[in-house]
């Protein structure tokens, strides 16, 4: 999916809210509309939760351009990349755990 804008919009036009769709297969299309505070730089992505062998249940998010990060511990001990890397400039090192709760919280509801 991929959002294209018209030529000479606006940077307001192009940041605009979006909202996504209803989940599918476990995976959740989500924007950043869709929480009171968005603590990412991308605008959406999909959100996704893994229930591993020893049951441990890693949320992760996919960018539009596929790339995958951990929003959780569980995801970035098997590898995914740190979502630090995507964080939006305003969220302070310090708070991104409390800023990343709701995307956690929503991706765990994915697995039950």
């Amino acid at each position: 999916m991929a959002i294209l804008w018209p030529t000479g919009a606006s940077a307001a036009q192009r940041l605009r809210r979006v909202s996504a769709a209803e989940p599918k297969g476990g995976i959740a299309p989500v924007a950043c509309g869709d929480f009171p505070r968005w603590p990412l730089a991308v605008n959406w992505g999909f959100l996704r939760c893994e229930v591993g062998p020893d049951e441990t249940e890693r949320v992760v998010f996919s960018t539009p351009a596929g790339r995958d990060y951990a929003v959780n511990v569980a995801a970035r001990t098997v590898g995914y990349a740190d979502i630090g890397a995507i964080l939006d400039r305003r969220v302070a090192k310090g708070d991104a755990e409390w800023a990343l709760e709701p995307l956690a919280t929503a991706g765990l509801a994915l697995c039950a």
